[in-house]
């Protein structure tokens, strides 16, 4: 006699099968936690994208939104086209400014973690930590304070010693002299962020098991080999996260720092996609226009958060999602 086929689910298929619904009774009260910044987030985040239909609408002041005419992809093609080259030229600012500030902004916090780690004296690494995270809670405004007492071209810290030095004539215009403008905003962008992106990666050192340290000591391993072999793979996981975190700000920046630092002298080089936004939104009343470069702007920081994660992943098996 053949045997019997049983009709029905196993154990493992009904557990597979449970509705949506019995998952969120079980574990209601922490979905109720999270229920007021769900709404939150759909108020202030996804109801307003409906303002994203004037991207596509010759839309005027004072109209409703739905009222403007219609115009298709015309603002998408005077972005591209812009016979100008200003479109081209703030593409060109912001990938420059903000790749060079990703890439430095990553190198030296995660060498200074590194280092830091090796020394023994717990007061001193607080000390520097303590130093070093400091300008992260600074404003644009304060940091542009301090910018222009020390690189202004006037009564600038730096133009007075490098003239006292004899090491130049007249003074130089950093914070005018397009030439100056990416070494500047870079250098101001790895300073401001430098404290806090040490100390994820000096968090994540921490949770290292001291047992990998004492056993690579007995095979005899020193100090340059342990970080080399132990602490740096130990931390690519949190360097890949942040990678990934970041990658989508290439195309978007600090906004407050850049409007800060931009000005007639040295727009041509200093202008990014954020400040671009506002000059033609705010400042010349152009809102399609200006809604149409800011959908493109989402786009591709959308593709590249997107992609840095699936290259990630093929490539080390690390990724968010």
């Amino acid at each position: 006699m053949g045997r019997r086929r049983t009709q029905g689910t196993t154990p493992d298929t009904k557990n597979s099968t449970v509705s949506w619904g019995r998952r969120i009774a079980r574990k209601k009260y922490k979905y109720l936690l999270l229920l007021p910044s769900f709404i939150c987030l759909f108020i202030f985040a996804y109801i307003p994208m409906a303002g994203i239909y004037i991207a596509f609408a010759d839309y005027k002041l004072g109209q409703g939104i739905f009222e403007a005419k219609f115009v298709g992809l015309d603002h998408f093609v005077k972005f591209f086209k812009d016979a100008s080259g200003v479109s081209m030229r703030v593409f060109r600012n912001t990938i420059g400014i903000n790749l060079f500030s990703l890439m430095l902004g990553i190198l030296f916090p995660c060498t200074f973690a590194l280092f830091l780690n090796e020394v023994r004296s717990t007061r001193f690494k607080r000390f520097i930590q303590t130093v070093t995270f400091f300008p992260f809670f600074l404003s644009p405004v304060v940091i542009y304070a301090l910018a222009y007492n020390f690189f202004s071209s006037n009564s600038g810290l730096l133009n007075r010693i490098l003239t006292n030095m004899g090491l130049i004539k007249s003074n130089i215009n950093f914070l005018g002299d397009s030439k100056w403008s990416w070494p500047l905003i870079i250098f101001l962008n790895l300073w401001k962020g430098f404290g806090y992106n040490s100390v994820v990666y000096i968090a994540a050192i921490t949770g290292i098991s001291q047992e990998q340290y004492d056993s690579a000591k007995i095979d005899g391993a020193g100090r340059f080999a342990c970080m080399r072999h132990i602490t740096l793979p130990n931390i690519m996981p949190t360097v890949v996260v942040l990678l990934i975190l970041s990658v989508g700000s290439i195309v978007g920046g600090d906004f407050n720092m850049m409007y800060m630092f931009t000005n007639q002298l040295n727009r041509d080089s200093m202008e990014v996609f954020s400040t671009y936004v506002y000059r033609m939104g705010l400042q010349k009343l152009r809102f399609s226009f200006a809604t149409a470069a800011s959908l493109v702007l989402s786009i591709i920081s959308l593709s590249l958060t997107l992609g840095a994660n699936a290259i990630s992943r093929k490539v080390n098996n690390h990724a968010i999602f």
